[in-house]
């Protein structure tokens, strides 16, 4: 995860964290997809997911369409937590990076219609409370 880099050359530790930006990055995918066919032990994988997805944002000098590849999975890793919030945050992100990306705003809208019906039953919720 963390090699040492000081004997490396510039091409190699350039080499080394795309490396680490693209193993993290399938690591999140893999995780998304493992939790989405798991059912109850799915949190986990999820969780994983968000890890990863993170790692690899936190390589320096990650690629635009890398670093919106990230947040897209990240996404969908806090999709799986029902983190609507922080999905929506990370899609935005993502769709600011790779506009021309077809999939992003499809995933944006149906987050932010998930969570439109998460507020409707809070209210629906929190009126009949005070009743």
């Amino acid at each position: 995860e963390d090699p040492d880099l000081d004997a490396a050359s510039p091409e190699d530790r350039a080499a080394l964290k795309q490396l680490r930006v693209t193993l993290n990055s399938n690591i999140a995918l893999l995780c998304g997809k493992i939790g989405a066919r798991e059912g109850k032990g799915a949190k986990d994988y999820y969780s994983d997911a968000v890890k990863h997805a993170t790692f690899a944002l936190e390589v320096d000098g990650v690629k635009d369409a890398d670093k919106a590849k990230c947040l897209f999975r990240r996404a969908q890793g806090n999709k799986g937590l029902k983190d609507i919030d922080a999905a929506i945050v990370d899609l935005e992100e993502a769709q600011t990076l790779a506009p021309e990306d077809k999939l992003i705003p499809i995933e944006l809208k149906k987050m932010q219609d998930a969570q439109k019906a998460q507020k409707s039953r809070l209210q629906k919720v929190y009126s009949k409370a005070f009743e």
